[in-house]
């Protein structure tokens, strides 16, 4: 890993510690910028995030989105920060985040992915689409 991708994987982390440690907006902001510095190329390309997704699964791109919902869960990002909403923020969504940035850290580290996401997609009473409000 070059000294550039170092840096942005330790900048992070410590997002992530923060988020860890918050609940709320703040949480679901400090697990977005972790998740953010973690893999996208500017502020507005998560297609960098969602081709990590696809390595670290091995699916189709055309799968990732459906399966995973970056871009709905950059939607309802965008909507607190360029819109000033500050809706409720379920446990579920927050452990949701989490997976996801521990697969495209794994995946960015060159370690084999534990499929987190996956594996709270599957949890019973989980949609993505009720957690963002979007039923």
């Amino acid at each position: 890993m070059d000294a550039r991708a170092r840096d942005r994987v330790l900048l992070s982390l410590g997002w992530f510690a923060q988020a860890f440690e918050s609940s709320g907006v703040d949480g679901f902001l400090k697990y977005w910028i972790a998740f953010e510095a973690l893999g996208m190329s500017d502020a507005s390309n998560i297609r960098p995030l969602n081709e990590a997704l696809e390595r670290a699964y091995g699916i189709p791109a055309s799968e990732v989105e459906t399966c995973y919902g970056v871009g709905r869960i950059f939607g309802f990002r965008s909507l607190i920060v360029h819109r000033g909403e500050t809706p409720s923020i379920h446990g579920s969504l927050l452990d949701y985040l989490e997976a996801l940035y521990r697969d495209v850290l794994f995946e960015r580290l060159g370690l084999k992915c534990t499929a987190a996401a996956a594996a709270i997609r599957k949890q019973p009473g989980f949609d993505l689409r009720v957690l963002l409000g979007q039923q």
